[in-house]
């Protein structure tokens, strides 16, 4: 009975460890429901060049933003050595003390970055600087080109949530 149980609860945590190893891109895709469908390939394919075009327009803003707010500002942490102690007639061995981040200034270091990230993702048609599944908008541009219609021939209303066929 006891080896069932433990059978049973190591079934479970390998469940569990696997489903959180998900890769990303699996996870976006499944949560349209295309798995097992040919536009689950199409998905895959949208997820990885959105992921890359974001992700390049992000570091050209970030290097925006290192100019102002460069990442030597937020802290790391630091090991102390502390003094050595005298006790009982003799040298104790100094402690290594651990400092952690502080994460309340690395937390306005963000919040300084993003005034400079955000407003140049938004110029790249970004509606997040901090994700491109927030979706794009519209960025005016000198050259005028024609409207893309509502519907591409060939897909049904219900296809028009589908990312990737827009």
């Amino acid at each position: 009975m006891k080896s069932t149980v433990t059978s049973l609860i190591a079934l479970i945590g390998t469940v569990v460890a696997l489903a959180a190893c998900t890769p990303a891109d699996e996870q976006y895709c499944n949560g349209f429901g295309v798995s097992g469908t040919a536009e689950y390939g199409k998905c895959l394919d949208y997820f990885h060049q959105q992921d890359s075009w974001f992700k390049a327009d992000l570091a050209q803003c970030s290097a925006q933003a290192d100019q102002t707010y460069p990442p030597t500002l937020y802290d790391r942490g630091t090991m102390v050595q502390a003094m050595p102690t005298y006790w009982a007639g003799r040298y104790q061995t100094p402690e290594i003390i651990d400092v952690p981040p502080d994460a309340v200034h690395n937390a306005e270091v963000d919040r300084l970055r993003a005034r400079i990230i955000d407003p140049c993702m938004y110029a790249k048609g970004w509606n997040s600087g901090s994700s491109w599944q927030a979706g794009r908008h519209a960025v005016t541009v000198v050259h005028k080109t024609a409207p893309k219609s509502a519907t591409a021939p060939g897909v049904t209303p219900a296809m028009n949530a589908l990312p990737w066929l827009h």
